[in-house]
């Protein structure tokens, strides 16, 4: 029997770092792949190389796993999902460095898992992690074929390792560039900074970050949003200069642009989760005005609280509502309105590896009803003259252009523009967004 591995055991190496987070991942535990990687690295005493190569594996592991089952398969039928977990979570970490990742030593490769097979399990299971990677070692099986599939969406799924029914959705969505979008969707997500031109410059915050080594480029989309040229932006940026910048991603950033609150105006933040939005809006409005940020979660706007607090904002008034219930006294008008619905969140499966896996095909229809109340009820405190972006991180067509037919029942609403961003290309998270103004 395999022996498991208690949340407080510390990772030695990289390789059972990436253990530890699948195990955590596919497991009882459910856990997400950064949320279990931050926690068992502050744990372990890995130098930051070998965290890099932790972090490589796991994350790949986790995204590519239909790929590599499809690899597994055939030296192990339908052993591969009777296997005692750690067995076969090695077994997917020994063929993501043989057959996907690069730059990794076979030998080591091979050694290192079958050492932690044999720790973990008993020699038998240890025996057979070697004989079969061995084989592929051997082997070098062939990448998945378009003629062995009999559905090309089938074969994409495998090639690109999604569920065949989200490859197909943004097929008919997308057209000809669905594998660019898969195959984009299996690299990092591109990070974002969102400045806070209450505290200085955009142009300042590019020579701030220029002195800590890191080159920017200006976003085509936001004015008030800069791009890692090279590297990655991380949280580690926040810490230094509080209140001056904060992780946001491009297209995330667009909303808040394309709400355009002036000055003294009373806007709605509706949905706001941690409120990055909020702080861009506060900026917008030059932190003058009454800008009320809306949750149900009193943690993510205690955070905003604490965030607003650090940035110099004044403006902003964190309300704890249920917008599914009747809504409260404070939001019965406002000038502009940002509703960033709850969603499938289709369009940001780049952000998250083990996202793809967790989404399910009723999800859209479900949320589509949820947001099509939601964006009725915000356009009825929409005052004369007022606008209200509507903005998803997801691109179905039900969650988009579908949740917009309520304006069929509401002639005084003119719809301004409409954008709908594919996923992961560019580095960017998939939305739809609609501009819509109170006559």
């Amino acid at each position: 029997m395999a022996k498991s591995i208690p949340a407080s055991i510390k990772a030695s190496s990289a390789r059972e770092l990436a253990l530890h987070v699948l195990r955590d991942v596919f497991g009882s535990t459910q856990r997400g792949a950064q949320e279990s990687l931050e926690y068992r690295a502050a744990r372990a005493t890995l130098p930051p190389r070998d965290l890099a190569l932790a972090t490589e594996l796991a994350y790949g592991t986790v995204k590519m796993r239909r790929l590599l089952e499809w690899y597994l398969r055939p030296y192990l039928q339908e052993r591969l999902h009777t296997l005692p977990e750690p067995i076969r979570e090695l077994l997917y970490l020994g063929a993501y460095q043989l057959l996907i990742a690069g730059g990794i030593a076979e030998h080591a490769a091979v050694f290192e898992t079958v050492s932690l097979a044999r720790r973990l399990g008993h020699r038998g299971t240890a025996g057979l992690v070697n004989a079969v990677l061995r084989r592929i070692q051997r082997e070098r099986p062939a990448p998945p074929q378009p003629a062995a599939f009999a559905d090309p969406d089938e074969y994409l799924g495998v090639v690109y390792s999604y569920p065949t029914w989200i490859v197909r959705a943004w097929r008919e969505r997308f057209g000809e560039r669905c594998a660019e979008i898969l195959e984009a969707g299996n690299r990092p997500a591109r990070g974002a900074l969102s400045i806070n031109t209450l505290r200085g410059t955009v142009d300042e915050a590019r020579a701030l970050l220029a002195e800590r080594g890191l080159t920017c480029e200006l976003s085509t989309l936001v004015p008030t949003v800069l791009l890692p040229v090279d590297g990655r932006f991380t949280h580690a940026l926040e810490v230094a200069e509080p209140g001056r910048w904060f992780l946001q991603g491009e297209t995330a950033a667009l909303a808040a642009h394309l709400l355009a609150p002036r000055p003294g105006q009373r806007v709605f933040d509706l949905c706001c989760g941690r409120g990055h939005k909020s702080l861009q809006l506060a900026a917008l409005m030059a932190d003058r005005g009454e800008l009320w940020a809306v949750d149900n979660h009193a943690g993510r706007l205690q955070a905003l609280s604490e965030a607003a607090a650090t940035a110099g904002v004044t403006c902003i008034r964190a309300l704890a509502a249920d917008l599914a219930a009747p809504w409260p006294a404070e939001l019965q008008q406002a000038d502009a309105i940002l509703l960033d619905a709850p969603c499938s969140g289709l369009g940001i499966l780049g952000r998250a590896p083990e996202a793809r896996w967790r989404k399910r095909p009723e999800d859209p229809a479900r949320l589509a009803a949820v947001q099509r109340e939601l964006l009725a009820r915000a356009l009825g405190v929409l005052a004369p003259g007022g606008r209200l972006v509507y903005a998803v991180c997801s691109t179905d067509q039900r969650e988009g252009e579908g949740v917009l037919e309520v304006l069929a029942a509401r002639p005084d609403i003119h719809e301004e523009r409409r954008l709908l961003i594919p996923p992961c290309l560019e580095g960017r998270d998939g939305f739809f967004l609609a501009v819509l103004t109170r006559g």
